[in-house]
């Protein structure tokens, strides 16, 4: 995975589809290419997942199938408005502009040699070459005071997280007594956050959260993003070995976790499939799903770790808010970062202002009881994400004091939140900070089981 996934709604639907072929044997490449445009009186693309031009080999770059199948979609819509042609250059931006990439569309190839074999006799298939621009690798080089005091601090909260009582750490995982912050540590810098992340993992007590939180985040496309977005500022900073290694130990983490807690491990997918409607025989892949998106997570997480002194802050939410999903599933929000942008935030307060406590309760039980609904189960869910991996929910702190919240808190132990309150508030949040991404329709699912409380809502939600 080498581009954020796109989750906006797209209000072209593609006439043409897009075949994927991956190579077993990883002797060759994967491709991708369309089939249909030939219909529209046009011919067909086709796109290597490694680079076919320029000095940079792509080594441990590529795109995925879900990368390509984007980047197709795009070069034919393109094609169809009459704004791309052999000959034409495109340039896009990948890993947060880290990297760019040069696509230059070729002259009609040849069926056979591209392995076109699903397109419709007759048609011709346009290669497209790309080439691929990414900071050297520099070296490595040491932390300045402010990071290295900002990891240590770091270091020193997740560990205060973890269970007093935990069993021996995998081999190469444990904790030592005194971090060590030297550039030459084994997964860099960072490396004793990157343990204490991990160690969140190897001591958890309870293996369910870590299936039912990965899943659903998989589901979106995008845990891997922010790993390959950790490669591409390793570069330059003289990690990528670091990253490598780091990789290569957290998919042995995982193994130690998933193999050597098999029943356990067995036993929660088994729970999680008969409460989400899985039939039996659907359990034990739902298992192997879950071990691979609990790999794509740790591996996303720690690698965000090992470079976090590099990175921007929505890199840090999306890696590390289903993480802390995982650690804490009782949470309604990972913490104040991922608090929404001001606007969206007194929007979500005027919204709930006038409305007393009774009519909180109401919006939340209206709320618990609309997920009995598919259509609405699937949006709430989605919304969820989105509060999770980025700045858009709506933390307890911005409703407690307002009238209804300030009732609460005299109601309830002092500073304790009302995690269903934010979680409706947090999904309208991300509703009114993701609002071009979704539909009249869905709006209106969302804005259905609250209209009698809030009869303005949809078209609050429709002005922002």
């Amino acid at each position: 995975m080498t581009s954020q996934p796109v989750h906006d709604r797209l209000d072209r639907s593609p006439t043409w589809t897009i075949q994927g072929v991956f190579d077993p044997d990883k002797t060759g490449q994967d491709f991708s290419y369309t089939i249909g445009l030939h219909e529209l009186g046009l011919p067909e693309l086709h796109l290597w997942a490694s680079p076919t031009d320029g000095p940079d080999p792509g080594d441990g770059w590529a795109f995925s199938h879900r990368d390509r199948t984007a980047i197709l979609n795009q070069l034919a819509s393109r094609m169809v408005d009459g704004r791309l042609a052999p000959g034409s250059t495109v340039v896009e931006k990948f890993d947060q502009g880290h990297v760019s990439v040069t696509f230059q569309i070729g002259t009609p190839g040849d069926r056979e040699a591209l392995e076109a074999l699903g397109i419709a006799p007759g048609a011709e298939v346009l290669p497209v070459h790309w080439s691929l621009e990414r900071e050297p690798i520099g070296p490595s080089l040491p932390m300045s005071p402010a990071a290295r005091q900002a990891a240590f601090d770091e270091y020193a909260s997740v560990v205060r997280s973890l269970p007093p009582r935990r069993a021996a750490a995998p081999e190469g995982w444990q904790l030592t007594p005194i971090p060590d912050f030297g550039a030459d540590e084994r997964f860099g810098p960072r490396t004793p956050v990157v343990l204490a992340r991990a160690a969140q993992l190897w001591s958890s007590a309870d293996l369910r959260p870590w299936i039912g939180e990965s899943l659903p985040f998989a589901s979106m496309g995008s845990l891997m993003w922010p790993a390959t977005v950790s490669h591409a500022l390793a570069r330059p900073a003289g990690r990528t070995q670091a990253l490598q290694e780091l990789e290569r130990e957290a998919e042995r983490l995982v193994e130690h976790v998933v193999v050597g807690r098999s029943g356990e491990w067995r036993r929660a997918a088994h729970a999680i499939g008969k409460r989400h409607g899985f039939e039996p025989d659907e359990w034990d892949r739902l298992a192997e799903t879950a071990h691979h998106a609990l790999a794509e997570m740790t591996m996303s997480v720690l690698c965000v770790e090992a470079v976090a002194d590099l990175a921007g802050q929505d890199l840090l939410l999306a890696a590390r808010g289903p993480w802390i999903a995982a650690c804490d599933p009782g949470c309604a929000l990972p913490g104040p970062a991922w608090s929404a942008g001001p606007n969206v935030v007194r929007a979500v307060r005027r919204v709930l202002r006038p409305l007393a406590l009774h009519e909180w309760s109401a919006i939340v039980h209206a709320h618990d009881e609309a997920h009995a609904g598919e259509a609405y189960a699937e949006l709430s869910w989605e919304l969820r994400q989105r509060y999770f991996t980025q700045a858009a929910g709506m933390p307890w702190r911005k409703l407690a004091d307002l009238p209804a919240g300030r009732e609460v808190k005299h109601l309830v132990r002092r500073g304790q939140d009302w995690p269903l309150m934010v979680e409706w508030a947090s999904c309208l949040s991300a509703l009114l900070t993701h609002r071009p991404a979704y539909s009249a329709e869905q709006v209106a699912t969302f804005v259905a089981p609250v209209r009698h409380l809030l009869p303005d809502l949809e078209r609050v939600v429709n002005a922002l």
